[in-house]
């Protein structure tokens, strides 16, 4: 069964402009905790003067005749761009953006120090405490009185729920976006999963949400929704690979707190285990942590080097959409999936979706997971 599209051009209050139905071919993408991107290429002869900046396009799909169309996502225009090649053939490609390109327009405008740009928080609340206060209802106005805040109408934030772990972290000055990535990989060290995404709530409206575990669907083998398994025996992964890195492992921390000479206070952190793991097995490494004043804090110190010096595990592979294993059907972007190589087995959330359609209307989906932990 062949999927089917629909896609419109909106403006950038999502009011519909045109249904683009002589498209020749168009791709999207999705990344978790990234900005997706899309590209829609229409025939010359296209009314530019439909194109706009921040104007939309929306992507329609039905996983396969018969089913009903849903928004899988929308795209805001950033960079138009019309080519004609030598056979004097022009061409415009509209390309857009994802939502979460709505983050990485803020900064954290907030003075060191502020409630605003250091907070204890919940990590999934703390997100969602940034974008309020930086570029939703809460964000103010700048120094010259204009307003920092997107129109209420379009754009809002889903409320707290206080499921990730707690951490108190500064960030005054920094870019939005990077400053919820790097949330988003404080809750995985601390052992949880936190992820963030800008959606269209409708066709007019984006909401930023937060989810816990995964974007997605839970459908691990055997007890999730539906389960699925991704394999090299099922035909249904490609290009997989598997790393076990213990170049720069780190099992035996010294931390320096205050104090000079043999009056400074050393703390010290360890793994035996992995100390003894060879004849040749430790593996020393050193956290200037002068900024504690306590024996816990400077030990704190010396156990978060430890960790940043765990040996990594990594894994990918490319998921294909085929029967028994189809993209809209079976999987979709964010689920959390099981995984099989290497007489390995493999927790892994669907990382990103690209889909691409040529001029025959043939789709082509590829998903990616990747897998980080300790070797």
């Amino acid at each position: 069964m062949t999927a089917r599209h629909e896609i419109w051009l909106t403006n950038d209050r999502g009011v519909r402009l045109v249904l683009l139905d002589n498209v020749e071919q168009f791709n999207w993408n999705r990344v978790v905790n990234g900005i997706g991107r899309c590209s829609v290429v229409l025939p010359d002869g296209f009314d530019r003067g439909l194109i706009g900046i921040d104007y939309r396009i929306e992507i329609w799909r039905a996983a396969e005749e018969g089913l009903p169309l849903a928004l899988e996502n929308s795209f805001m225009i950033r960079r138009p761009h019309t080519e004609t090649n030598t056979a004097t053939t022009t061409k415009i490609d509209l390309n857009g953006v994802g939502g979460n390109d709505l983050l990485k327009r803020r900064v954290i405008a907030w003075v060191a120090g502020s409630a605003e740009a250091r907070k204890t928080d919940f990590i999934d609340d703390m997100m969602k405490a940034i974008v309020r206060e930086n570029l939703g209802a809460l964000a103010g106005n700048d120094p010259d009185g204009n307003s920092r805040s997107f129109d209420a109408a379009f754009f809002s934030v889903d409320p707290d729920t206080g499921l990730g772990p707690s951490i108190t972290k500064s960030f005054s000055w920094r870019n939005v976006l990077d400053v919820l990535q790097d949330l988003s990989e404080a809750a995985r060290e601390a052992g949880d999963q936190v992820y963030f995404a800008v959606e269209p709530a409708n066709v007019t409206d984006y909401i930023f949400k937060t989810y816990i575990n995964q974007l997605g669907q839970d459908r691990r083998f055997p007890g999730g929704f539906n389960p699925i398994t991704f394999s090299v025996e099922d035909g249904n992964i490609e290009f997989p690979s598997l790393d076990e890195d213990y170049d720069e492992e780190l099992n035996y921390v010294y931390g320096a707190g205050q104090g000079e000479g043999a009056g400074r206070n050393i703390q010290t952190a360890f793994d035996l285990a992995a100390m003894n793991r060879s004849i040749w097995g430790r593996r020393e490494g050193f956290r200037d942590s002068r900024q504690e004043d306590t024996d816990a804090g400077v030990t704190a110190e010396a156990q978060a080097k430890l960790s940043e010096g765990r040996p990594k595990r990594r894994f990918a592979a490319e998921l294909t959409s085929i029967a028994g294993s189809r993209y809209g059907l079976d999987w979709g972007f964010g689920d959390r999936v099981t995984v099989t190589y290497a007489d390995r087995q493999f927790d892994a959330m669907i990382w990103s979706v690209s889909v691409s359609v040529d001029e025959d209307g043939l789709e082509t989906v590829i998903g990616r997971v990747e897998v980080e932990d300790v070797a």
